[in-house]
């Protein structure tokens, strides 16, 4: 009951950004496909783009209530 847990699969930085507005999240937590550089997530046609994690730091920034970002992407080829 301490937890609520709130999952975005396949998610746009537009789902993201909604997502932020909609509620006061402590944490976010991002599982997914990365470079050294950047995020993946997907557009709205489903195809992958690469978002460069500054662009995403920036956006988690203009929320007071996150306290915590845990990344969890790894190093994926270009197919």
């Amino acid at each position: 009951d301490k937890f609520v847990l709130e999952s975005l699969l396949a998610a746009t930085t537009s789902d993201l950004r909604r997502t932020l507005l909609a509620s006061d999240f402590d944490v976010i937590h991002f599982s997914g496909h990365a470079t050294d550089q950047s995020l993946i997530f997907a557009d709205e046609h489903n195809n992958s783009v690469e978002v460069p994690t500054s662009a995403v730091a920036a956006l988690v920034r203009e929320y007071p209530s996150v306290k915590c970002v845990v990344l969890n992407g790894c190093e994926s080829a270009k197919a």
